[in-house]
């Protein structure tokens, strides 16, 4: 039997693959394993659970940020309570939290509390907004005059 070119050829090169392409598969997966090892505990091969975010705008009744309220976040599952600081604009960004159910209390001094309850979703930031307003207080009754 004798081949053509063409066998000779396509022979060729599915020799080389038979020994090139298990080489690049190795020099891969070592490159990349790196990388994917950092996303793993050790001896498991399911990845870490992905995280999400809790941010937001805070701000005084006329919409001006509020810098030093408080947020305070906690997990309705575990009960664990992470509480921040907003910042010079009135921002806070609660990262790492665990997927599930949150209830998130904002509040300063003065002011009435926002309590609102979220879930986060892996790898989503979800918004919560608060638009406090100042707590108002109740005037003397009138006595009046004897």
């Amino acid at each position: 039997m004798v081949a053509t070119l063409s066998q000779y050829i396509v022979w060729g090169i599915m020799k080389r693959t038979t020994l090139v392409l298990p080489c690049v598969m190795i020099a891969g997966a070592f490159l990349h394993g790196s990388s994917y090892a950092s996303a793993q505990k050790p001896g498991t091969t399911k990845p870490l659970v992905t995280t999400g975010v809790i941010a937001g705008d805070v701000t005084d009744r006329q919409g001006a940020p509020l810098a030093g309220a408080t947020v305070a976040i906690t997990n309705t599952k575990t009960q664990e309570l992470t509480t921040l600081k907003t910042d010079a604009n009135g921002e806070y960004r609660a990262e790492r939290l665990e997927p599930g159910g949150y209830q998130v209390v904002i509040s300063a001094a003065g002011l009435i509390a926002k309590t609102q309850k979220v879930h986060v979703k892996e790898r989503h930031t979800t918004k919560v907004d608060a638009h406090l307003k100042p707590v108002i207080s109740a005037k003397p009754a009138y006595s009046g005059s004897s």
